[in-house]
C-alpha cells in the first residue's frame, strides 16, 4: 500500500466498522420501536384541539446510536484530511510543521473560499490539487448542501460540538406537519417528549402524515 495513502486507508477501515455498528443499532431499533419512541394522539375538546404527543425511552440506547453515527463521520471526514497532508508531505524538503493542510470543502465560490483552498492545499501537487478542486460542492450551485462532499463535512462540524439525532425527538420533525400549518400549531415539552397541538378542524390532516410517521423507524 502506499504511503501516501496508508493512513487513509486506515481510518475508511475503520469508519466502514462504524458504519456497520451503526447498521445493527439501527436494525436493533427498527425491530423494537415501541421500546424508544411512541406516538399517541387524542382530541381535546375542552380546548377544542387535536393533540399529538411523542414520547422517547431508553434515551441513552436511542441518542447513543446518534454517537456511533458521529464516530463514522470522523473517520470518514479524516480519511480526507489524511490524503491531502500525506500528498503534500511528498514534498520535499519535508513541509514545516503549522502549516494548514486539509482536504478543503467550500460550498461557495468566493474569493475567501479559493483564499482557503490555497492555504490548506500548499506543497500539493497541482494534479491533486485540480481533483480537489473539480468535486468541491460549490460546483452544484444553490444545491451545494445536496452534495455527499458537503453533508460529510456539515455532519462532521455539528458532531464537534453536539450529538447527532437519526430519529426526530421534535413531534413536528417526526410527523412532516404541512407547511401551511406551522403556524397554526402549538408545541409544548414534558418530561421525556413533546407535544403538538393543532385545531380539531385540521385533524384529518394530521392524521395523514401521522399514518405515514407510524411506519417509519423509531415510531409506532
Amino acid at each position: 500500500m502506499p504511503k501516501s495513502t496508508l493512513t487513509a486507508n486506515l481510518k475508511v477501515i475503520r469508519a466502514k466498522a462504524h458504519l456497520d455498528a451503526l447498521g445493527t443499532s439501527i436494525r436493533a431499533i427498527r425491530s423494537t420501536p415501541e421500546k424508544y419512541q411512541r406516538l399517541t394522539s387524542y382530541d381535546d375538546t375542552v380546548s377544542g384541539h387535536f393533540v399529538v404527543r411523542n414520547e422517547a425511552f431508553n434515551e441513552d440506547d436511542f441518542f447513543g446510536v446518534g454517537t456511533i453515527a458521529g464516530d463514522f463521520i470522523c473517520n470518514l471526514r479524516s480519511a480526507l484530511d489524511h490524503v491531502a497532508w500525506n500528498l503534500a508531505m511528498l514534498k520535499v524538503p519535508p513541509l514545516k510543521s503549522g502549516t494548514h493542510i486539509s482536504f478543503p470543502i467550500k460550498g461557495e465560490d468566493t474569493l475567501n473560499a479559493q483564499v482557503k483552498i490555497t492555504e490548506s492545499t500548499f506543497g500539493i501537487p497541482e494534479e491533486a490539487i485540480a481533483i480537489m478542486k473539480s468535486l468541491q460542492p460549490y460546483h452544484s450551485g444553490d444545491a451545494y448542501k445536496t452534495t455527499h462532499l458537503w453533508r460529510l463535512h456539515f455532519l462532521w462540524n455539528t458532531d464537534k460540538h453536539r450529538n447527532i439525532v437519526l430519529g426526530g425527538s421534535d413531534t413536528g420533525e417526526v410527523l412532516e406537519v404541512p407547511s401551511d400549518l406551522q403556524k397554526r400549531i402549538t408545541r409544548h415539552p414534558f418530561d421525556n417528549g413533546t407535544e403538538m397541538r393543532v385545531p380539531l378542524s385540521e385533524k384529518h390532516r394530521i392524521n395523514e402524515v401521522q399514518s405515514e410517521a407510524w411506519n417509519r423507524c423509531f415510531c409506532r
